[in-house]
This record gives structure tokens, sequence and C-alpha cells, in this order.
């Protein structure tokens, strides 16, 4: 009987989708070969590495800081091939990369050369032989890949599954990147899939709505049939942007607080189960601060969402940070503010319509210039909320961004006014009324000037989530407007013994 073949598993790091599902095809082809990871974060990668090197890294060289994570690897796991990707062959790459300890170059695309990968995966001769590979020249061409595993067992992305070897695409205990589908597109539901999750895949949705429960609410299995005995409110599919012309007037920390707000009252009132699912994006693309506000390291930002409309959802799953103790999934803003390029018009429209395809509800956090990706958002959203303060700078700046989006043909009659900072006690430069009357917009809210709201900065904690100071309850009433339609009337909805013990984090 012939000995069973090794399994040797492939990281892929990658910056682009298309390429990287190339590249797992080719890989995969490799007998024994196994894709253990495809992402475009090298951050994940090497914590998956820490906990259980792979055979083979591929890294493309258009990876941020891919000379510094060579090195770090082949310290972490010597044992591991490094190989770097191209799209163009350069003597000056080609020492870069030998010199972090890579062991070739392979250019793109990888299925050209089908026949010549293998020769990546031959043992070393000798057991004892170093890390001083001999240097392979430019004999393959490479396509790169991506699996977007989820960090944190906490998040609504995570969730394990069981192995499948006839599966190349097996990741031996996350989500793969095809969702244990075919390479042939087969339709169905994932394997691995969590359940809270409503992506597009190959065109086609999956079989239910983010965060909806196994069977809807109002309906009981029994024996071999369902039977009805009450209709569940149906589930929003909102936008809602949060933008003000002036900075300082707090706009993120607005947007924040509204995103936890409505997450926390649809747990409230349906339970941890049947919450909605709710999505913060980062569209300030000077300095977004949504992640830094809960000091949290973002995994991915809005320009690395693909540019298809038929995304793949386990790579855009990997973008998000996910914020554990609100249970709202966050895509930050740009990491630097010369990215801003990269959020156009084009790419604004793909990550708005791509995550108001996965959440019940989308929260924008608007940047304050009026960018053609700012206009984009705007015209796509459902609910406009506008921020400012009772003064006369923040309502002039606002009165003269309203004329602007008019003369751009954005549509802000569903648009409401949030007047923040209103003094506690005292008359403020401009009364509520004054301020409707100068901007012409209905105000959803006025919240008060509390300390509490720098308090929950400094600790990286929303507002919403502290208790319930004058400034978070006019913000819950805010969100609570937004959805009321959609909540159970009068009804609360009781926290079972294992919700109240853990916190109501077990959806």
């Amino acid at each position: 009987m012939a000995a069973a073949t090794k399994t040797k598993k492939v990281m892929v790091i990658e910056t682009n989708e298309q390429d990287a599902q190339q590249g797992a095809r080719a890989l995969s082809q490799v007998e024994g070969a196994e894709i253990a990871l495809l992402t475009p974060s090298i951050s994940l990668a090497l914590d998956k590495i820490g906990q259980e090197p792979p055979f083979l890294v591929a890294i493309d060289e258009k990876v941020q800081g891919w000379q510094s994570f060579c090195q770090q690897l082949a310290q972490q796991s010597p044992q591991t091939k490094i190989v770097v990707t191209t799209n163009q062959q350069n003597s000056g790459l080609e020492q870069e990369a030998k010199s972090v300890g890579a062991v070739a170059i392979l250019i793109k695309p990888l299925h050209q050369v089908q026949d010549e990968l293998p020769n990546l995966f031959q043992e070393p001769a000798q057991p004892e032989q170093n890390n001083d590979v001999s240097w392979q020249p430019q004999e393959f061409s490479v396509s790169s890949v991506f699996q977007a595993q989820q960090k944190s067992e906490d998040s609504p992305f995570g969730g394990q599954q069981p192995q499948q070897p006839q599966n190349k695409f097996n990741t031996g205990g996350g989500a793969g990147l095809f969702g244990g589908q075919s390479m042939q597109g087969q339709q169905g539901q994932m394997q691995g899939q969590p359940q809270s999750m409503n992506p597009m895949m190959n065109g086609q949705p999956m079989d239910r709505p983010m965060g909806m429960p196994q069977q809807p609410m109002g309906m009981q299995q029994s024996g071999g049939g369902m039977q009805m005995f009450g209709q569940a409110p149906p589930r929003p599919k909102m936008i809602v942007t949060v933008y003000s012309p002036k900075g300082g007037v707090g706009k993120t920390t607005m947007s924040l607080n509204i995103a936890v707000a409505l997450r926390q009252l649809s747990m409230k009132y349906l339970g941890s189960q049947n919450a909605f699912n709710v999505g913060l994006v980062d569209f300030d693309v000077d300095f977004g601060d949504v992640a830094a506000s809960l000091q949290l390291v973002p995994r991915g930002s809005v320009v690395d969402w693909p540019k298809d409309e038929n995304f793949n959802p386990d790579y855009v799953k990997n973008l998000f940070t996910f914020h554990q103790p609100s249970g709202v999934m966050i895509l930050a803003g740009p990491e630097r503010p010369e990215m801003e390029f990269l959020l156009n018009e084009e790419q604004a429209k793909h990550v708005i319509s791509g995550t108001h395809q996965m959440f019940d509800i989308v929260v924008v956090d608007m940047g304050y210039s009026i960018r053609k990706s700012s206009l984009m958002a705007m015209s796509m959203s459902t609910h406009p909320l506008f921020v400012t303060t009772p003064d006369t700078p923040a309502v002039r700046d606002m009165t003269r961004a309203k004329k602007s989006l008019n003369e751009h043909n954005i549509n802000l009659t569903q648009s409401q006014l949030i007047i923040n900072r209103m003094p506690k006690k005292g008359r403020p430069p401009l009364n509520p009324q004054e301020v409707k009357r100068y901007i012409g917009m209905d105000i959803a809210g006025e919240v008060q000037d509390d300390p509490a709201v720098l308090d929950a900065l400094s600790e990286g904690t929303p507002l919403t989530l502290k208790g319930k100071s004058p400034a978070a309850m006019e913000i819950e009433k805010i969100a609570r407007n937004l959805i009321q339609d959609y909540l159970p009337k009068d009804t609360e909805k009781k926290p079972s013994l294992l919700e109240r013990l853990f916190g109501g984090k077990l959806g």
C-alpha cells in the first residue's frame, strides 16, 4: 500500500482578491498542499503561524511591511519556506527578498507554470539542513490567495468547522475562503459560515440575513413541519450617515454611540440571538478615529474592500474589527491621510452596498470634507443625520454644507439634525428653534454637554455602555426613534440566566 502524502499547509498573504483566488487554485493542485490561511493581514498571519507553523508562506511584495514580516517569520518559524510574489520581475526585488530569507520570487499568474510548483514543496534532502536554502531563480509565476479568518472567537464572524479532507481549500478549523465549496463555485450554504452573516456568494445571497435566528421569530419547529403562531416584526435594512462640515463637534462620538445604542436596544427588546447586526464604517479619510476611540487596532479598512460586487465574504469579514463589549463590527478608515485617494466614488459605492448586504444597519461616520466618496455615501443613505453645536460658526458651516449638497442633487428630505453639547445651565448662543430655522432641518435630538463623554473617550468605552448619563440617554432616544418600527411594542426581552451571567453576548 502506498504511503499517505503528508499534508503541507500553505499561507498566502495577498493584496488583490482576484490574484488570491487564482493562486489558490494553482497551489491547491500540488499533491499534499492545503491552503491554511488566505489573508491581506500580516498580523493575522503571524498569529496563526504562532499556533501552527505552515510549510510555505507566499507574500505579495505590495503588502505593506512584507520585509519585516519575512524577517520575523524566519525567526519565529525557521523551518517555514518563504516566497515573494510579484507582477513583474526585477533584480532589486530579488536581492531584497533574498536578504530577508525568501527562497524564491514567484511571478504571477501562478497557473501558467503549474507543472513547476511542486518544486516548492520538496523536503530538504538532509534533515540537518539549516534555513540557508539555495536561491531559486525566477522560474515560477504565481497568483496568490486569501483566507479571511476571524482572529477573535467572540466575533459574530467567528466559527469553527470540521476537517474536510476532500476539499483542498479546507482551513483545518476556520471558515474557508470558498466556504467549503468546490472551485467550480457550487452554490448553497457555506461550510462553517456563521449564522450572523448575509453576504453575496457568486452573486447569490446566503440562506438567511445576518443575525437572523435558525428559524424566524414567531415560528416553532415541531416534528417535520413548521407551525406559525405569530409574526415577527420586519428586520431593518438601513444606512445611517452621520455628517458635519465642522471638525470638533462630536461627529465621531455620535456615530459610534448611535451604532452601539442600535445594537444594544435590539438586544434589549429581541434578545441576543435576534438582535440587529450593526456595522460601523469610517469614511473619515483624513483622520478616521472610530477604531482609535475604542483603543482598537484595525484589521482592515475601507480602502481594502474588494472592487467586485460579487465579493468573497471570507475575505471581507477579515477586514472588520470586532468590538466585543458592544457587538458592533467596525470597518476602519484609511491608515494614513495620504491614502484618501483610494476611497474614490466607485470604492465608496462598493463599500456601502457591500456592507448594506451584510448588516441589518450600517452606520457611516463621514469626513467633514465633501468629496465624491461623501456624495456617494449621502446619495445611498436611508437616514442622513447631521451634527452641529448651538453656535454661530457651526450653524453657518452646516448651512453652507446643506446648500452644497443640494447643488449636488443629494436628497435631504429625510435628514435630521442632532444638536450636540447643549449647555446644562444657561442659554446657548443659539437655541434649538433658531438652529432649526437657520439650517432648515427637523431636530432628531439635543445632546447635553456631559462630562461623561470625555470620561468614556479616555477609557475607550462607548458612552452608551457606561450607564444612564444625560448624553447617553439622549443618544439612546435618537437610536430608538430610528428603529422604533422594528421593535416589538412595549415588549422588553428578558435576558436568560446565561445571558445575565455572560453579559448578554451569546449572539
